[in-house]
C-alpha cells in the first residue's frame, strides 16, 4: 500500500469537528486534529481564513460564557 493521500479532510470536515470541540471546551488546533484522527499539520493547511475567523469568534464567545 502507498503510504499518504488516505483521507482528504475538508474545511466541512473541519468545521464539523469545530463544533464538537465546542461543545466541550476550548477549540484547539490539536483538539479538531485529534477528533479528525490527523496531524495539527494537515488542520492549518487545509484551514482557510474563513475557519481561523469562525474558530476565534466561537472560543471568544465561550469565554464569555
Amino acid at each position: 500500500q502507498i503510504i499518504g493521500r488516505g483521507k482528504a479532510i475538508t474545511k466541512e470536515d473541519i468545521y464539523e469537528a469545530m463544533l464538537m470541540v465546542h461543545d466541550e471546551g476550548i477549540i484547539t488546533i490539536s483538539k479538531i486534529a485529534k477528533v479528525l484522527g490527523c496531524t495539527p499539520r494537515t488542520i492549518h493547511r487545509n484551514m482557510g481564513e474563513e475557519l481561523r475567523q469562525e474558530k476565534q469568534q466561537l472560543n471568544n464567545t465561550y469565554e464569555k460564557i
